[in-house]
């Protein structure tokens, strides 16, 4: 039995302070942290890649969309597996990828080689999410909305170092590739790590038990749960991936203070998942995405609209706001509904998350060629309320199954 299985029967007292548990929960944040860092560093890289590879608006879309493919095509797999052959494989795997593949990156200069690099990269990070997601669900029962956005929470601070390091590192004229394999040496620090932590368990796979995973795909919630993570995320990674070329470009601002833009995005997504998670405890977690998405379209409209420096700033904070506590609450609703295969779940959510933001870069792209980027934010807006009316329609249906699941009548 895992540590992890021994979570959800609810084991207390030795077992919730055993050391490896705590090292094994710190291990997931910090490899969740790093999917911040590389989720981020792509679009804050995105103006120096072009003139570095000389490409068009519509090519370096087309490197986002790589990414998130890479993203969306292993993070099903990776939450699947992790159901059979335990959390910490895959999650050694999905570090080691990510490392050789960052250090890589650059070395040889033609666009199509570096797209294969980004995508590799994408599918690690896939990885994580349903993997270290799963496991935090596991090691915390009855806790899981909290647990999921305190788990996104450095998620978020990841995805704020990221930016302020690229932009830092670009206005003093350093090259964007420097980042990327300083953030690969320690993805293989944090891998060899996994691979020295001793976990007791993994030797009987959930796998071999008689129900199949595949049954919840004909469960009308996990529909709907999944379209809104398509549209919902699409929307939030759609924005995050073209934020700094918006404002540089639309917006006039300089590179440094650009990045800035998304880092205030990024530190809003981390104090609004710890807000989330406080909201989720005590109000649920579908009162909290109705509330999230609310925010994001205002956010969203004044984007578009406001023209003051300073507010614009501030915008991107309420975005952040806005974007913070959607995945964690979708993940956690998903976790609540079936948490036999928690695993599985997290990966089809993720795969939903991942075709949404393998799309939305490419079709703003597409939106802005023949005018500019603001088109490709009104192309977010639109697929963000999408999201929302699906969840306003669903609510009823989400709100039960949410309080039936934190009753344990979910198998």
């Amino acid at each position: 039995m895992t540590l992890g299985e021994r979570g959800v029967k609810g084991t207390v007292g030795p077992e919730r302070m055993n050391p490896a548990r705590n090292v094994l929960v710190a291990a997931a944040f910090s490899s969740l942290a790093m999917v911040g860092v590389f989720h981020t560093l792509l679009g804050a890289a995105l103006p120096a890649i072009r003139s570095s590879f000389g490409i068009d608006v519509v090519r370096s879309g087309i490197l986002g969309s790589a990414a998130w493919f890479g993203f969306t095509m292993v993070v099903l797999a990776g939450g699947a597996l992790s159901d059979c052959i335990g959390r910490r494989r895959i999650l050694i795997l999905a570090c080691s990828i990510m490392g050789i593949c960052s250090v890589l990156l650059a070395m040889i200069r033609a666009y199509w080689i570096n797209g294969i690099l980004f995508a590799l990269i994408g599918g690690g990070t896939g990885m994580i999410v349903s993997t270290s997601s799963a496991l935090v669900m596991e090691l915390f029962p009855r806790k899981e909305g909290m647990m999921m956005n305190v788990h996104h929470f450095f998620y978020a601070l990841g995805a704020i170092a990221g930016p302020l390091a690229m932009g830092a590192v670009l206005a003093k004229g350093g090259q964007w590739e420097s980042i990327y394999r300083m953030a690969g040496i320690l993805m293989l620090v944090l891998g060899g790590a996994f691979l020295f932590m001793k976990v007791s368990g993994e030797e009987r796979p959930l796998c071999q038990d008689r129900a199949s995973p595949w049954g919840i795909l004909r469960k009308r919630n996990l529909l709907i749960l999944v379209l809104i993570t398509l549209f919902g995320m699409g929307a939030q990674n759609g924005i995050s991936y073209w934020l700094v070329s918006f404002l540089k470009e639309i917006r006039g601002f300089p590179i440094l203070l650009s990045g800035l833009g998304l880092s205030l995005f990024s530190i809003g997504m981390a104090a609004g998942r710890l807000v989330s998670g406080w909201l989720a405890a005590h109000h649920g977690n579908t009162k909290v995405l109705l509330t999230l998405f609310i925010t994001l379209h205002l956010g969203l409209f004044l984007l578009l609209h406001v023209v003051v420096e300073v507010g614009i700033l501030f915008v991107c904070f309420l975005l952040g706001m806005g974007c913070s506590g959607l995945f964690p609450g979708l993940l956690a609703l998903g976790g609540l509904n079936f948490p036999r295969w928690a695993g599985t779940t997290m990966g089809l959510l993720g795969t939903a998350a991942g075709v949404g933001s393998t799309v939305m870069p490419w079709l703003m792209s597409v939106a802005s060629k023949r005018t500019s980027l603001r088109t490709g934010f009104y192309t977010a807006q639109l697929a963000g309320l999408v999201a929302f009316g699906l969840l306003l329609f669903s609510l009823k249906s989400l709100s039960g199954s949410e309080r039936k699941g934190m009753e344990g009548g979910h198998e």
